[in-house]
């Protein structure tokens, strides 16, 4: 079954790689890099390697530009540079040197440059900046700069993403269209690698395949190991999804070897457990064993649970591929024991449940195979992986066949083969896409070569039209000389009409000139007038203000003297007011330490009570005894008694450790717990595993919840050593969204969690839980181990304080 899926999926991408072929070698455009004498070059600058050496290069270039047009084009790249290595406040002050720059020569391609670099900081920050890039690419359009228009379509195409896989694949494929004519490999690279993964993530594999290929291709063309790891290593991934084990060997093989020691450790762990992998199902287990002792040596560096947890998945399938069932399900099962640890990496959790499965399975365990299958199916049809789909549906149905259900079997097997129905169906349809992508790949490129070819005529005709438009200025110059030559004599003639009706004017002024003097006496004579009458008013005013001063005066003093009575009045309400607080701060801290005694009390006689009265009724019981010579039966009260005496001690000892405030942060919570169980677990031979966030060492929780944690925890561990059996007990203390999760897991015997089992260890932590308010679940079955898990709310805030 598997090998059919394995056949046409390794059909449809030598189809894909004959495509790619075809598109690169069409595609042979390059960009040189030069460097003159004392100046750096535009496209020497276009190389956006963030290192030191680069940036330094840009800022001689600075220093040695003549124009605002230079230094607005590498202030760009230095922006860039510095967003590239996520130094935002440097990218956004070289950004601003952009605009002005850009203003000072009324550069629009300058201002385009300030909105790409702007929009490429909000991405890097995680603000979309859509509008950002539309006006860059309308400005580098209109000015046909089609290395900068490539850019920001390219640039565009990110803001999209998953969200719109359409409208993001649009722009980039217009935006590789102006990449290709600006020759540029570099970024033509970066858009073909980019719309490669946007396909891969939508597991169109035929489609990433044509991409990814050319990108690697650019990539080697450059050479640029970090550009080629990345390339190969998705190939890689890619065809290890559809199972062309050969192909995918290859391509992971590549990526290795072209890591640096600038590669990312993280994605080199990532690139050899899918190697290793890959090896293992090739067959190839000698070569598989040394990878993953490599991938051994980097996770110890790294030291994350997600490592850990994927060896153990890594170790299951290379001893389950080799045939060794036993040591496979063994290694399974501390993958799924700690699966919950890495819930969000759905794709490696389901691959931890199938091959535990398949696993179980092999060694004749069908029923708890079976309820494991569900889950991967579930997975395997959200992640679109039909092939796993396929080899669960079989598995299922073989599952029911060994435990004799034919019904089931026979539906589970139904299913499988309609599945593989459509697999044969999507193949073939995938063919025909695959011929109908290389027709339109070679249309395309037609259409190109037309485009440059109509863009040269276009050219020569737009100098043609230029040319009449000059000739056709120079006409209109003359025409407008003429016309300036006729106004000019026009002119002449209106200036000799004008002096004539200059003189007749001087002559009306004159006559005007003596009137106005006669009305100027007559308003001389009024405004006399006025004056006096304005005197008179004045006087007025300064008597009216002279009283309204006076009366303001007054009604000030009088204000005063209430202001300072109510002064006082206020004072001797805040002095009564702060006794009143005083006497009622007192009362609260008696109330408080009356509340503590009470609990404190209360706890003793809760704990130590029923104890004490055990030991009186067991002194009294053994004196009976040897009163009566009944020797041994005295020596069973005597035990008792010592017993109790030892719990009642021991009970003690937590009620007075709890209320010593010393101890109220969860460190010393958690100190104790390790002295309590290491030693319990080194005289069982019990290998203990603790885990605690950092985050909560020096958080101080409230007395109640201090108590009934420590208690519960204790009780926990305690009931797992002494009747679990285990060899590894797991216990972990996490804080998780205002909620305290507190887990303790088992590898021991277990046990049947529907039967009601008599003492008092799960009805104290029961009793806790609800004092707690806490859910409290139990997770057991006999040879499964036990899990107990507490949950309850916890704010943080007001607990943090000074480290212990």
């Amino acid at each position: 079954m598997l090998l059919v899926a394995a056949l046409f999926f390794k059909r449809t991408l030598l189809v894909t790689i004959a495509i790619c072929s075809c598109l690169i070698v069409s595609s042979q455009k390059t960009l040189t890099h030069s460097v003159h004498k004392g100046k750096t070059t535009k496209e020497s600058l276009s190389n956006t390697s963030s290192s030191p050496a680069v940036l330094a290069n840009m800022f001689t270039a600075i220093r040695n530009a003549s124009t605002n047009i230079e230094r607005a084009d590498i202030y760009y790249w230095i922006s860039r540079n510095y967003a590239d290595r996520l130094k935002i406040d440097s990218a956004l002050f070289y950004m601003e040197k952009i605009k002005e720059e850009s203003a000072k020569a009324n550069y629009e391609v300058g201002l385009g440059k300030y909105y790409l670099a702007g929009a490429y900081v909000n991405y890097l920050k995680g603000k979309p900046d859509t509008e950002g890039y539309k006006k860059a690419a309308e400005i580098f359009t209109r000015h046909r700069d089609d290395l900068f228009s490539g850019i920001a379509y390219r640039q565009l195409a990110r803001q999209h993403g998953p969200a719109d896989y359409r409208s993001s694949r649009i722009n980039s494929h217009i935006g590789i269209n102006f990449l290709s004519t600006a020759n540029n490999p570099g970024e033509l690279q970066r858009a073909y690698y980019e719309l490669g993964r946007s396909f891969f993530e939508t597991f169109e594999m035929d489609s990433s395949a044509l991409y990814l290929i050319t990108a690697l291709k650019l990539a080697e063309k450059i050479n640029d190991p970090g550009r080629i790891f990345n390339a190969s290593g998705i190939l890689g991934e890619l065809y290890l999804v559809a199972d062309n084990l050969d192909e995918s060997a290859k391509y992971f093989k590549y990526a290795l070897d072209s890591r640096t020691a600038k590669t990312s450790k993280v994605e080199v762990r990532v690139r050899l457990g899918n190697y290793a992998a890959c090896l293992m199902l090739k067959g190839e287990f000698e070569k598989a064993s040394s990878i993953l002792k490599e991938y051994e040596l980097i996770n110890e560096k790294l030291g994350d649970n997600w490592g850990l947890i994927n060896l153990y998945r890594l170790k299951g399938i290379y001893n389950y591929e080799s045939g060794n069932y036993p040591e496979a399900l063994k290694y399974m099962k501390l993958a799924y024991n700690r699966s919950g640890e890495i819930i969000n990496y759905s794709s490696d959790v389901k691959n931890i449940f199938f091959y535990l499965a398949k696993a179980e399975y092999k060694m004749g365990m069908y029923d708890s195979a079976l309820s494991r299958l569900p889950y991967v199916t579930k997975i395997s049809t959200q992640l679109h992986q039909n092939i796993d789909l396929l080899e669960v549906n079989l598995l299922t149905s073989q599952c029911y066949e060994k435990k004799g259900m034919a019904d089931s079997a026979y539906y589970y097997f139904v299913t499988y083969a309609h599945l593989k129905d459509s697999l044969l169906s999507i193949e073939k349809e995938k063919a025909v896409l695959d011929l109908t992508t290389r027709y339109e790949t070679e249309k395309k490129e037609q259409q190109i070569k037309i485009l440059e070819t109509s863009k040269e005529a276009g050219d020569y005709a737009l100098a043609l039209q230029n040319q009449q438009l000059e000739k056709q200025s120079l006409e209109n110059e003359k025409k407008s000389q003429q016309l300036l030559l006729l106004s000019q004599q026009s002119a002449i003639s209106k200036l000799e009409a004008y002096k004539q009706s200059l003189t007749l004017q001087n002559q009306q002024k004159d006559i005007l000139k003596k009137q106005q003097e006669l009305k100027l006496m007559s308003k001389e004579n009024r405004l006399r007038e006025t004056i006096a009458i304005k005197e008179n008013l004045q006087k007025r005013i300064a008597y009216i203000a002279v009283f309204a001063v006076l009366l303001l005066a007054g009604i000030s003093i009088y204000r005063y003297r209430q202001i300072r009575k109510l002064g006082k009045s206020l004072a001797a309400s805040l002095v009564s007011l702060k006794e009143a607080q005083d006497q009622l701060v007192k009362t609260e801290k008696e109330k408080e330490a009356e509340n503590l005694r009470l609990r404190i009390s209360r706890d003793i006689h809760d704990e130590v009570g029923a104890t004490l009265s055990g030991v009186a009724l067991f002194s009294e019981i053994a004196k009976q005894k040897m009163e009566q010579h009944q020797d041994e039966e005295a020596q069973v009260y005597l035990n008792h008694i010592s017993t109790n005496s030892k719990e009642m001690v021991e009970k003690i000892s937590d009620i007075v450790w709890a209320i010593n405030p010393e101890n109220d942060s969860f460190d010393r919570i958690i100190s104790k717990l390790k002295v309590f169980a290491f030693n319990l677990c080194a005289g069982k031979g019990i290998e203990l595993h603790l885990h605690v966030d950092d985050s909560m060492q020096n958080l101080y929780p409230p007395m109640h919840i201090k108590r009934n944690l420590y208690l519960f925890m204790k009780e926990a561990i305690n009931n797992a050593i002494k009747y679990s059996g285990a060899k590894n007990i797991y216990f972990s203390l996490r804080l998780m969204e205002e909620q305290i999760i507190a887990c303790i897991n088992d590898d021991g015997k277990g046990f049947n969690n529907s039967v009601s089992y008599q003492g008092n260890g799960l009805k104290n932590m029961k009793a806790r839980a609800m004092n707690l308010d806490a859910k409290f679940d139990i997770d057991s079955a006999s040879g499964e181990g036990t899990k107990i898990s507490l949950q309850f709310p916890f704010h943080p805030i007001g607990g943090q304080q000074r480290a212990v």
